[in-house]
């Protein structure tokens, strides 16, 4: 992941991690052990600003809120899901937003700058249109996707 924010923005300016927005197809335990580790990377990457003061940039918690969408095979992680949640589901369980059932309806909605590929699944679940659609909403942005 930080290898490739060294090449993410086109114009050759280097992108702050916690300043992507990061879709993780797959919520399983797994999954959620990266997501965290990068959002570690995000509170280690506010420390680095010494402009920024703001004690919420420095709470994991804030940046799994803000930065982290995780969808598993009922959709994304939400407060409003009606099933119960794994605990390891918790944490990244976004509140105020309807679960989204569908990845390709995901990437339209949060426009993510990565897309993540976590979940035990057969091959194919990331479509040429979804790649598409996410490389057009970046390059809108100056960026380039971050797909694993």
């Amino acid at each position: 992941m930080l290898a490739s924010l060294r090449i993410h923005a086109k114009d050759g300016k280097l992108c702050k991690l916690r300043d992507q927005r990061i879709v993780f197809l797959g919520a399983g335990s797994s999954g959620a052990g990266v997501a965290d580790l990068i959002c570690q990377g995000m509170v280690e990457d506010a420390k680095k600003d010494d402009s920024d003061t703001n004690p919420r940039k420095l709470d994991v918690a804030n940046y799994r809120k803000k930065n982290i969408w995780m969808l598993d095979s009922k959709g994304t992680i939400t407060t409003k899901r009606t099933d119960k949640l794994a605990e390891h589901k918790i944490p990244f369980a976004r509140e105020d937003e309807e679960p989204i059932t569908d990845l390709f309806e995901t990437i339209k909605a949060v426009r993510p700058t990565a897309l993540m590929g976590l979940a035990g699944q057969a091959a194919g679940s990331f479509t040429s249109l979804m790649i598409e659609t996410m490389t057009e909403q970046c390059l809108a942005e100056g960026l380039r996707p971050i797909i694993m």
